[in-house]
């Protein structure tokens, strides 16, 4: 029979120990993905395709409804999907917006603050340097 020196003999025994804990570890996360049941709906998963027409129609309905937002300008979600809602008409390519895709374009629209880009946006809706 081989025997092992105790020192390779350890070092055995602790790949064997992270092997096996890497694998429960991995069957645990497979486990509660399956358990959740929830799926990502196939809007989500598509990307977001703004035309100018929807990117100045949000920045618009957001000045209009400021007063729903903080003072920080962000706005809930109650208004972010209202807002989907009120450009879904202006809609030409890509999924029809989420309250998610809107609060995403609304944070990229520019680096002002937002409440700078809305008065810039409003004056000048071709300013396309904020867009």
């Amino acid at each position: 029979m081989y025997h092992l020196q105790p020192r390779r003999r350890k070092l055995l025994f602790a790949g064997v120990i992270a092997v096996s804990t890497i694998c429960a570890q991995y069957t645990t996360l497979l486990m509660a993905h399956e358990d959740t049941g929830e799926e990502v709906q196939e809007v989500e998963r598509q990307i977001a395709n703004w035309n100018d027409a929807e990117t100045v129609g949000l920045v618009q309905y957001l000045y209009e409804h400021r007063s729903e937002g903080s003072g920080n300008g962000n706005f809930k979600a109650q208004t972010l999907n209202n807002a989907a809602k009120s450009i879904a008409t202006l809609r030409s390519m890509g999924p029809v917006k989420s309250g998610k895709m809107v609060r995403t374009k609304w944070t990229s629209v520019c680096y002002l603050t937002p409440l700078q880009c809305i008065f810039v946006l409003i004056r000048d809706p071709s300013a396309k340097t904020y867009l």
